[in-house]
């Protein structure tokens, strides 16, 4: 998440768990501070085979009342650094006013935990503000489950003293034995035609569960290919498959598989897709997609961003001939 994009996004609502956090109020020459975390959440799963939620942020909510925060106020701050990545710099805003602070030195990491502190450049005044450090990591497969993460702590040091707030992750109760997860792949066969054209014909799509839990029954494998190209289409096996229908410029068929498929166990569906009689070029073409989907159990599918598969380099035209260097020869 860039910087810009997670100061825009401060304004999002909460997640519907809460977490489990201290918000102690600190005291320095009568001024009253207080640290909350940040409204949004997200849920992350972990290795301990539970999902927690935690704060997108890395930072925190930051109320100074009874008087100006003085410059050169230190907050310390320590955080899983699987969870949580830092932007360059840290920012103290309100509203769109951005108040001067720096890290001290550099952000550390050791691999586990990573730390850093923040020091005031100027006063800061009474008020409520974001303080933001950076926010949780593009969690993606297959690092989207993750070690349990360690709480975060922030520390205030004032003149009478430190004051530590702590934003424990909270258990959701929700096991990631109910998470699952596909990969699609497609084999393909060039069909070709006079003066050197070709596009490429789906054959078979082999979908992979990559698990903890197995691939739902009822999940759905949808191919389309080009309404021009092509005058028949059949997804599944040939006694039971799903026959496709025209659906504007495309012939679409979709094949919702009979059983679930167990983790670790790829699963191979036949595709019969007849051609048209192709001659010279084709005025328009919309290359074959295929798609994996399930609306029904989205909430507990781990995304692998593998779950769609195309092909781009179809010589259907002089100019997409030239393009993949189909005229050469």
């Amino acid at each position: 998440m860039s910087r810009r994009s997670l100061i825009c996004g401060l304004g999002l609502g909460a997640g519907a768990a809460l977490l489990v956090s201290t918000a102690p109020q600190v005291h320095a020459a009568g001024v009253e501070v207080s640290l909350t975390p940040g409204e949004e959440t997200t849920e992350v799963a972990t290795t301990a085979g539970t999902t927690m939620t935690v704060p997108v942020l890395l930072g925190g909510i930051l109320t100074v009342a009874g008087g100006n925060l003085p410059a050169g106020t230190r907050i310390a701050l320590s955080w899983s650094s699987a969870l949580y990545t830092t932007e360059e710099a840290p920012a103290i805003i309100r509203d769109d006013e951005a108040f001067d602070c720096a890290f001290e030195a550099e952000p550390t990491d050791d691999g586990a935990t990573g730390s850093a502190a923040v020091l005031l450049g100027a006063e800061l005044p009474e008020g409520t503000f974001t303080l933001v450090l950076g926010s949780v990591r593009a969690l993606t497969y297959p690092d989207d489950i993750i070690a349990p993460p360690t709480a975060t702590t922030i520390a205030l040091a004032l003149p009478d003293g430190d004051r530590e707030v702590t934003q424990e992750p909270a258990d959701t109760g929700t096991s990631t034995d109910l998470l699952w997860g596909a990969t699609i792949g497609v084999t393909w066969t060039a069909l070709r035609w006079a003066d050197g054209f070709r596009l490429w014909k789906p054959d078979t799509v082999a979908l992979h569960s990559v698990g903890p839990s197995p691939v739902p029954a009822g999940t759905v494998i949808d191919v389309q290919v080009d309404a021009g190209a092509f005058t028949d289409l059949a997804v599944g096996p040939e006694d039971a498959a799903a026959s496709g229908s025209v659906q504007g410029t495309v012939l679409r068929a979709s094949y919702p598989i009979p059983e679930p498929v167990a983790a670790d166990t790829i699963l191979v569906i036949p595709i019969m897709a007849s051609a048209a009689e192709l001659s010279g070029e084709l005025a328009s073409y919309e290359p074959a997609l295929l798609a994996l989907t399930n609306a029904g159990a989205s909430s507990n599918q781990r995304l692998t961003g593998l779950e769609t598969a195309t092909r781009e380099d179809n010589a259907v035209d002089v100019a997409s001939k030239v393009f993949y260097g189909m005229d050469e020869g």
